[in-house]
């Protein structure tokens, strides 16, 4: 849950950096906003939790990765 892994990266950083790259997605080009919409929305609902929430960090628990993953989801659209 804390800093981990080969660059040392904060697990609950994932819906932040996420949510602000769905918030630039909204600003590129049509073609390109498509494929990076698309990108991010496969991410999120590749890590769905099997009861249909999203996590990332323990201590933030389920209801903030379930906010920050519908927020997400709600700007890159539906698939």
């Amino acid at each position: 849950d804390w800093h981990a892994g080969k660059y040392a990266n904060a697990p609950y950083f994932f819906f932040y950096d996420y949510w602000y790259a769905s918030m630039a997605v909204r600003h590129m080009k049509d073609d390109v906003r498509a494929t990076w919409s698309t990108d991010i929305r496969n991410d999120m609902l590749e890590i769905q939790e099997i009861d249909g929430s999203w996590l990332d960090w323990h201590i933030g628990g389920k209801n903030y990765g379930t906010a920050m993953a519908v927020m997400i989801l709600k700007i890159v659209g539906k698939p």
